[in-house]
């Protein structure tokens, strides 16, 4: 087995190579220990075997016939089901839910989790309505849109810019001399996000804090330029130096947040 850095809850010990802050099972914190990758396949069995002793099952549902089975392929439709659980009087299809806390206590969880094979843990994991935010990391295809994008958005301002200012309509070159500066800058940025964590580009709010914090040095810098109507030599010094500047800053706002999330 490959060794390397897994996630481990602190309560329940439900182990992942994903991290997740919070554990998929039980709900607690979880830590980055060095060990073994979880090498568990997820695809779900043709026939789910219970064990009779204990409380918790583990069915398929088919949504056609609004039946509980055993095999995953209901005889009657041939349409492949959901994987559901059942405790305690209270049935879940897996997905369509988050997390067990949607439909089970804390106490009740505590029971299941007792109950599951560490398979039919992963089973549980890997079919959450959210399931696929933990397995979206890396997405080769949208980084390098954002960065041919970036060039080519960068170039068109740029063009405008330089024809606006041979035909003396400065205003409108500085705008958009400032907007193909923040265009490459958060591109690029959201680029790099695409190839290490997809996932905080499409689920969390990173583009909005990247346009805002990357946004700042531009409009100094539009401003400036604009208040001096500075000369195109001026305008574009002034704007590498922006675009400069704001990396320096998105950089430096990633580095504290990282450490406060520690």
């Amino acid at each position: 087995m490959k060794k390397g850095l897994v996630c481990v809850c602190e309560k329940c010990g439900f182990t992942t190579n994903e991290y997740n802050k919070s554990c998929p099972m039980c709900g607690m914190q979880t830590m980055k220990v060095p060990g073994d990758e979880v090498n568990i396949n997820p695809t779900l069995p043709d026939i789910l075997d219970n064990n009779d002793k204990r409380d918790v099952k583990l069915s398929y549902y088919c949504y056609k016939h609004r039946k509980e089975m055993k095999t995953k392929v209901c005889i009657d439709c041939n349409n492949v089901g959901s994987l559901m659980i059942d405790y305690n009087g209270k049935q879940a299809i897996i997905k369509r839910i988050s997390h067990l806390k949607d439909i089970y206590t804390d106490e009740e969880i505590e029971i299941i989790l007792d109950q599951l094979s560490v398979q039919e843990k992963h089973y549980i994991y890997h079919n959450y309505e959210s399931a696929y935010r933990f397995f979206y990391k890396k997405d080769k295809p949208k980084a390098i849109v954002c960065f041919i994008f970036s060039v080519f958005l960068y170039l068109v301002c740029l063009d405008i810019f330089f024809s606006m200012n041979e035909k003396e309509y400065n205003f409108i070159g500085f705008i958009f001399n400032s907007i193909g500066n923040w265009l490459f800058v958060v591109l690029n940025v959201l680029g790099l996000w695409y190839l290490f964590d997809a996932t905080n580009v499409e689920f969390k709010k990173i583009p909005i804090k990247v346009g805002l914090i990357v946004g700042i040095p531009n409009v100094i810098q539009a401003v400036y330029v604009l208040a001096n109507n500075s000369s195109a030599k001026t305008t574009m010094i002034s704007g590498l130096i922006a675009i400069g500047i704001s990396i320096i800053l998105y950089v430096i706002s990633f580095l504290v947040e990282k450490k406060y999330e520690k």
